[in-house]
């Protein structure tokens, strides 16, 4: 079959493909690294061209606003116009922009700070179990993996709010509502009902600053406004508040999903269940390789920034690239057996597997994938600890959410008996 046949093999952003993306991944992989869709954008499906161009930040623009009406830019808030700052948030941005905003949330995942953040996840971890032990039985996702990212952050940055989602399931319980936040595939109706939405998140956020910057206290929501003040001598109110926003909102959704697929993946895998049993140190390897395997942000976007060549296909300036991490994360070039899942892969070391792009790479990586990973290995094994005989149960028909840039199973059915 030559190329171009085996690739109308696919529709894409059909459901059928949408559900099992990884075979549309490995043709685009071999036969077309570099590959237009009807949007107009190039799928980049390849791990050296996707990690080479999220190097390039000066040619693979982050700062997509300005040619993407449909991303969240106009939150209603008085912007800065002295020209320093623009009304995006710190994902879509550029150097030197983006080191100053990416600061503010850098200290939330050092060392010292992500030690102090396990208790509180501990903490909510034991508790969503204690509301489902004595039954037997759970819907992990919905009981638990879509719940307690919002209950961590929400302690960490001292917020009362769950932050609504980019994206959503439809009344069907199936399709998503978007392609994540300034997504190209997304409708007009669907980046204005996300627009709509960061507006209204924006006047929450917005209060909180002005209360810390009156009240301090012992939460990041202070610290970020704090260090804002301590940097710069100045509040600069919209640019704080899309970055509280930004910070506070952007990895639950993702979590969740991680969470979700970790556990389908482990309990798929008895063997690896019991290693993990006898050796909790494994937990950051299992998570990473779910993480690999089952990528939550299937791919971003960059805006090209002058007229280029990959794999001697013209890009020419204002074209868009999606940098698809989940093909990426499946290229047998980068990783043995791809479609393994295996968290003794060959480049493990200590507690991680050394290569997957799940949080993205360079200076874009996902500054909460730190925290992401200490609640996923937390929940493994305090459920482990806390249960015998975990296991998937037979009303689990293992479908995904329907979303161009986001991936999950629907629900993660599992029966246990108590430790």
């Amino acid at each position: 079959m030559d190329k171009a046949n085996r690739l109308a093999d696919f529709d894409y952003p059909s459901e059928e493909v949408l559900e099992n993306p990884f075979p549309f991944y490995k043709a685009l992989r071999e036969d077309a690294p570099v590959h237009q869709i009807p949007s107009g954008a190039y799928m980049i499906t390849r791990y050296e061209d996707v990690v080479a161009i999220a190097r390039q930040p000066e040619l693979f623009s982050s700062h997509i606003g300005p040619s993407n009406p449909g991303l969240n830019g106009d939150y209603g808030l008085d912007v800065d116009t002295s020209g320093r700052f623009t009304p995006w948030q710190a994902p879509f941005s550029d150097p030197p922009e983006h080191r100053l905003k990416r600061a503010l949330g850098q200290q939330l995942t050092v060392p010292r700070r992500l030690r102090s953040f396990e208790p509180i996840i501990e903490k909510h971890v034991d508790a969503l179990i204690d509301g489902f032990i004595d039954k037997g039985e759970a819907d992990f996702k919905a009981q638990f993996a879509d719940k307690l990212p919002v209950l961590v952050v929400n302690e960490i940055f001292g917020l009362e709010t769950q932050p609504r989602p980019a994206v959503a399931l439809d009344s069907s319980g199936r399709k998503m509502t978007g392609g994540g936040v300034g997504s190209l595939l997304s409708s007009p109706e669907q980046k204005a009902a996300l627009k709509d939405q960061a507006r209204e998140r924006a006047k929450y956020y917005r209060e909180v600053i002005l209360d810390r910057l009156e009240n301090p206290r012992d939460d990041y929501a202070s610290h970020m406004v704090q260090m804002k003040m301590e940097r710069d001598g100045e509040l600069d109110l919209a640019y704080l508040t899309v970055e509280l926003m930004n910070f506070h909102g952007a990895g639950i959704g993702t979590t969740a999903h991680m969470l979700a697929s970790a556990m389908t993946l482990l309990l798929q895998h008895p063997d690896e269940v019991e290693m993990l049993r006898a050796d909790p140190s494994r937990a950051g390897r299992v998570i990473d390789e779910a993480l690999r395997l089952e990528c939550p942000v299937q791919w971003l976007q960059r805006v090209v920034m002058q007229d280029t060549e990959i794999h001697g296909a013209p890009i020419k300036k204002g074209d868009y690239v999606l940098l698809v991490w989940a093909a990426a994360n499946r290229d047998p070039s980068q990783f043995e057996d791809p479609d393994r899942f295996w968290p003794d892969r060959p480049g493990a070391k200590d507690d991680r597997i050394i290569g997957p792009v799940a949080f993205g790479h360079g200076i874009h990586t996902c500054i909460g994938g730190p925290l992401a990973r200490v609640e996923g290995k937390t929940s493994l094994n305090r459920m482990l600890a806390r249960t015998r005989n975990l296991r998937l149960t037979e009303t689990n028909d293992f479908q995904h959410i329907l979303d161009m840039n986001h991936r999950a199973p629907l629900a993660v059915h599992v029966a246990f008996d108590q430790a």
